[in-house]
């Protein structure tokens, strides 16, 4: 059985046009003028690669990065239901079977 260590990132404030395709004018207008301010694509995929790629967090899970450093994320993201919820629609989309990879911890 493969050993799966599951990490997230955040990006940071990216300058993109990603997320303005059917919002407001005003939703849009605002987005474009602050993502410049933000840090290139190339910047913003380090954490990715560091996460893919780094010996350094072989084996971690469960832990939240940014700029290569765990942080604290969002306080929703620590609601137990609402993983449970995520962890089962995620194994019905990928048709993995619930014990293939065990439950959530």
């Amino acid at each position: 059985q493969d050993k799966i260590s599951v990490t997230a990132f955040h990006p940071g404030l990216v300058n993109t046009t990603f997320g303005v395709k059917g919002v407001s004018l005003l939703h849009k207008t605002a987005w474009l003028f602050l993502s410049k301010l933000g840090r290139t694509p190339a910047k913003a995929a380090v954490d990715a690669v560091y996460l893919s790629l780094s010996n350094d967090v072989v084996g971690m899970t469960g832990k939240f990065f940014h700029d290569k450093k765990i942080t604290k994320s969002s306080a929703g993201s620590y609601n137990k239901s609402d993983a449970e919820q995520l962890w089962k629609v995620s194994l019905e989309l990928t048709k993995i079977q619930p014990d293939a990879y065990g439950k959530i911890s």
